[in-house]
């Protein structure tokens, strides 16, 4: 249990240090000023301050609390023992599944949108969704690339917090999976993906994977997403966004988005182990698309406020006033207070973007107009399908050839029938196969048959010469 004093940062700082990835409770006014918190690098499970992200973590309210944690994936339960509001003293506990709260003393305690706790009667409702532990479902296909250049076309710095910890915006590979009913977009990142927000899974990426569906469409330089300063070379019909600052609304925002704009279906973002970007979709909305042939242009962004980017998307500014603690920095402009909150628009606010191997960052995202190729996935090998054997005659006396056959194993003209088919047929049978053009494959198999049926027939005779 924690209490609320000066030092409490220092003292996580020290704990984290110790025990990391373990994930901190924090509460009480020590949290009125929240930037102070962008000294630690493990994500808060509760927010306690008026700006905290809505709807999220855990809010003091005048009639009540509002609780809404999520649990994830390397913790499967956490308890927080001794919390107090208004009268109340309270447990919560949380699982994978459900939230518990548990008044142990005082007056009952009201959690906005769940109902009331009271001594005796404790209040449980399910947890928001968490990453999942299991597979992302059958792989459809990838694109990696080498981790590293994580800077645009190369000027790029990342701001100087130690939020932005070191390959957080690396991305080298994105993956489809088919799992059911779901498509999910997997955009692996090489370093940690930290959440000091509290937002939809994470605070400071955003992200586009731009879908080509039809190789044939025009290959004209087309806008990416207004706010990114980028043109695809070709055009695409679908955009899949991970934004964490905005899941619903219009294009910019979570989702899955058609070339005019319009939205084709809502997605759920979360990011897994720290590293996985998942976005899910319902594969009913890309139900007429062959994902396998598809091709994409993929890219990370800096995440920012309303009000600071476009699309949320953060501008990469100038490093003539030094290196900035939350802007990327190298790119042309400086910051505005208006739309678009850049003075130059023609650099790309892409901090990486995945890329066909001959083609190099410091072209595709020029400084002075970014124009980004399509990749298309690498797909799984398919099994080779096995031929059939014919089945091969194995009963004694067995005579395809129509002959006599005698006891002895051998036809009415004294020699070896080997099951019926003698050698000079089964040069005859081979060469007819050559003459009408049947394919390699049957005459192998053939072959083979004849080779058992020679060797069943030498059985045979063999057994008879034995006496067996």
């Amino acid at each position: 249990m924690l209490s609320a004093h000066d030092d409490l940062i220092e003292d996580l700082k020290r704990i984290e240090t110790s025990y990391a990835p373990l994930l901190f409770v924090v509460f009480g006014p020590c949290l009125t000023d929240s930037w102070r918190f962008s000294a630690l690098t493990t994500p808060l499970l509760f927010v306690l301050s008026d700006d905290a992200p809505e709807g999220r973590g855990l809010r003091w309210g005048t009639d009540g609390i509002t609780l809404n944690p999520i649990l994830p994936s390397n913790l499967d339960h956490i308890t927080v023992k001794g919390l107090q509001y208004q009268g109340s003293t309270f447990d919560v506990s949380i699982t994978t599944t459900t939230t518990t709260v548990n008044v142990t003393n005082g007056t009952s305690l009201n959690v906005a949108g769940h109902g009331t706790a009271s001594q005796g009667s404790p209040l449980t409702f399910q947890t928001r969704e968490s990453t999942p532990d299991g597979d992302y479902g059958t792989l459809v296909g990838s694109i990696t690339t080498p981790s590293g250049n994580e800077n645009g076309p190369g000027s790029y710095r990342y701001p100087s917090s130690n939020v932005f910890t070191k390959g957080s915006f690396d991305l080298t590979s994105f993956k489809v999976y088919q799992d059911g009913d779901n498509i999910r977009f997997v955009s692996h990142i090489n370093g940690q993906i930290l959440n000091p927000w509290g937002l939809e899974g994470m605070s400071l990426q955003l992200l586009h994977a731009y879908i080509r569906t039809d190789p044939h469409a025009s290959g004209d330089p087309t806008d990416g997403v207004e706010g990114a300063n980028i043109k695809t070379k070709g055009t695409w019909q679908y955009v899949a966004i991970a934004n964490p600052r905005k899941t619903t609304g219009g294009i910019g925002s979570t989702g899955l988005f058609a070339a005019d704009g319009s939205r084709v279906a809502d997605a759920t973002l979360i990011v897994r182990k720290q590293q996985d970007i998942v976005l899910t979709v319902p594969a009913s909305a890309l139900t007429h698309v062959d994902l396998s042939k598809a091709q994409f242009q993929v890219d990370v962004m800096s995440a920012a406020e309303d009000g600071e980017g476009v699309n949320n998307i953060r501008p990469v500014i100038s490093c003539d006033s030094g290196t900035q603690e939350w802007r990327f920095c190298g790119g042309l402009g400086s910051l505005t207070n208006t739309t678009p909150f850049d003075s130059d628009t023609s650099d790309p606010n892409v901090i990486k973007a995945l890329l066909p191997s001959n083609v190099k960052a410091a072209d595709a995202l020029s400084a002075k107009g970014a124009l980004l190729p399509f990749v298309a996935l690498d797909t799984p090998p398919q099994p080779t399908p096995t031929p059939t054997t014919p089945a091969t005659p194995t009963t004694p006396g067995a005579n395809p050839g129509g002959q006599q056959s005698h006891g002895d194993g051998s036809n009415a003209s004294g020699h070896s029938s080997a099951a019926g088919i003698n050698d000079s047929a089964s040069r005859a049978h081979i060469k007819n196969l050559s003459n009408t053009g049947t394919n390699i494959t049957a005459i192998l198999m053939t072959i083979s048959a004849l080779l058992a049926a020679g060797f069943t027939a030498l059985g045979l005779v063999k057994r008879k010469q034995n006496g067996r």
